[in-house]
């Protein structure tokens, strides 16, 4: 259930991305409007066509549109070339929160969802999340 909940999600997220109404990504895919509508509150899921369809569409792999969290070799050696400059400077706060994260996948979902909210929910939701581990580490 949670995955459907989390493709539903990341339909809507890139759609609204690529700045796309439903009727406009619906006409991309030759399918009708309604058909987004469902897919986007969960009510329905799309085909395996329709996945590829909206995959090749989004630009992402289905890993990526479903919500799947692995963190291959592959991934791990794009993100160290993009960012060895950075890393090499001593933020090892950064290197604690990705060693973090790759211990707790869950908490990637959980950040990748938060970054889809609105910018004044996702300020609320930050500030709450400040506060408690402020209170907690003292």
């Amino acid at each position: 259930m949670e995955s459907m909940i989390t493709l539903a999600k990341n339909i809507k997220f890139y759609r609204e991305k690529n700045g796309w109404t439903q009727e406009e990504l619906s006409g991309h895919l030759n399918i009708s409007r309604s058909n987004i509508s469902k897919w986007e509150s969960g009510d329905t899921t799309p085909s395996i066509i329709d996945l590829l369809q909206l995959s090749n569409l989004f630009q992402v792999t289905l890993d990526q549109l479903v919500g799947v969290n692995i963190f291959s070799q592959a991934y791990i050696l794009e993100f160290k070339q993009k960012y060895q400059s950075f890393l090499n400077e001593g933020n090892e706060e950064i290197t604690d929160v990705i060693d973090y994260l790759i211990q707790n996948p869950r908490m990637v979902q959980v950040l990748k969802e938060l970054s889809t909210f609105k910018p004044s929910d996702r300020k609320k939701l930050e500030n709450v999340l400040i506060y408690t581990i402020q209170t907690l580490s003292h």
